[in-house]
């Protein structure tokens, strides 16, 4: 899997992990800031800028966002 630019530190160090057994989101990590965030897959959907499937909504220490791995636009809500 490729590694993806962290929303938080914008190094390219951000990738995911699944765990079924432990939760239903896909984890997200930072190998550069140590950044974790949860992604709800089920609420992918086209990104405004880009328009490629690939908005998804993300859950942090701080609240929710929307980010888009393919052209790294963040939205917040």
């Amino acid at each position: 899997m490729a590694l993806q630019v962290c929303p938080k530190c914008n190094n390219k160090g951000f990738t995911w992990s699944m765990d079924e057994e432990i939760s239903a989101f896909t984890v997200w990590t930072c190998s550069s800031c140590g950044y974790i965030a949860k992604e709800d897959e089920n609420r992918e959907t086209e990104c405004p800028r880009c328009e490629q499937k690939c908005f998804s909504y993300m859950l942090d220490s701080d609240g929710a966002y929307w980010w888009c791995c393919k052209c790294d636009y963040i939205q917040t809500e």
